[in-house]
């Protein structure tokens, strides 16, 4: 072939539809309405539709997995099958009879699943792609203590405050420190909000307070952290940040100045180059929206540190915080939460003096990240 053709991610509603689909190849008849298709669509944003048709399966397995068997019942039954399986006609295993039969085993065997159990397995499904642990460590650490547990609690703690105190942004559901994880350390559960969202396409509000989002567990550590003391659990956020920067002028046209001009098409025929003169202007304005996101989740967490202190010391006190919890510290420390609108550009705007005052970009917030 010589094209590429990119498809997007199915919405909801398809995925919806494709899981439906799936679930009549795939499941029990009798069990397909005992599923709540939307929840678990919601829960599958970010997987593929050849990963979705999987999906019915794995949760009718499930859920016949947290059954409590006999195990030893079990077993004779299945041996008296593999002994007599072939000497009964076929004509007879589909007879009533014989579904009666079938039907009285199941039961009596504790298989036969009930709604409850399905929409329990519904329940405990974890959202895709959207728990992030804070850490990988080959091994834990042994000794669990406070000096052990600090940078960890303010990376999770920074990141899920600045995304509770935006306003109309991602759902922060809870927060936590797994000490004998093997996996992560810090762990947040940030559900993608809704409404943000036609069809595939970000809205610009939207990807302006991820593109702050990006930057709280970075201030979060400036702030709290000894002197010289970095936390390189931040190092994907803030390349995270730049991409976002970077797509919102060229793809879309969002710059700091509000042009309307859009420097990139997907289905052009090849890419045109304007002159290294347009090229740095193109830069130049990635860079001042990513300071304005920078300035801005600073803003924000200088305005409420004592509620950041507070979050960080509860965290490493019981390791485990809902939203509730976010929400009690936050109205007993005198949280203040963003208002809308909400807009970069019209928070602070920064002339190209600022710009052009240091030919090596020494004063941006960009340049003394990436230093």
């Amino acid at each position: 072939m010589d094209r590429i053709i990119h498809l997007q991610r199915p919405t909801q509603l398809e995925r919806e539809k494709i899981l439906r689909i799936a679930a009549e190849d795939t499941m029990d008849k009798n069990f397909i309405e005992f599923v709540n298709w939307t929840k678990v669509a919601e829960k599958t944003s970010l997987l593929r539709p050849i990963e979705l048709r999987l999906v019915p399966m794995s949760l009718e397995g499930t859920a016949f997995r947290n059954k409590f068997l006999d195990v030893d019942e079990l077993m004779t039954y299945c041996e008296w099958f593999a002994t007599f399986s072939n000497s009964i006609p076929d004509w007879m295993k589909r007879s009533p009879p014989g579904k009666m039969l079938s039907e009285w085993l199941v039961n009596h065997l504790g298989l036969t699943l009930t709604r409850e159990d399905l929409e329990s397995v519904v329940d405990l499904m974890e959202p895709y792609g959207q728990i992030t642990n804070g850490i990988d460590l080959l091994s834990p650490s042994l000794d669990w203590t406070r000096e052990v547990k600090f940078p960890h609690a303010v990376w999770a703690a920074g990141r899920s405050l600045i995304a509770l105190l935006l306003p109309n942004f991602d759902v922060v559901e809870n927060l936590w420190l797994e000490p004998t994880s093997w996996e992560g350390i810090g762990c947040t559960k940030i559900t993608k909000a809704k409404g943000f969202l036609y069809g595939n396409v970000e809205t610009r509000s939207y990807l302006e307070k991820r593109l702050v989002f990006c930057f709280g567990s970075y201030i979060a550590s400036q702030m709290l952290l000894p002197f010289g003391e970095e936390n390189m659990l931040c190092s994907a956020e803030l390349e995270e940040a730049q991409e976002i920067a970077t797509r919102m002028v060229i793809q879309y046209g969002w710059g700091p100045d509000d042009s309307a001009a859009i420097y990139f098409c997907s289905n052009a025929d090849s890419i045109v180059s304007m002159g290294n003169a347009h090229e740095l202007e193109l830069a130049k304005k990635v860079e001042k929206m990513y300071n304005l996101a920078f300035d801005k989740a600073e803003e924000i967490l200088m305005k409420n540190r004592k509620v950041l202190e507070n979050t960080v010391e509860d965290l490493i006190q019981f390791e485990n915080l809902t939203r509730k919890d976010l929400h009690d510290i936050i109205e007993k420390n005198g949280g203040i939460f963003q208002q809308e609108p909400f807009s970069l550009c019209l928070s602070k705007i920064i002339s190209d003096d600022d710009f052009n005052s240091d030919a090596n970009g020494s004063n941006s917030n960009l340049a003394k990240i990436i230093n």
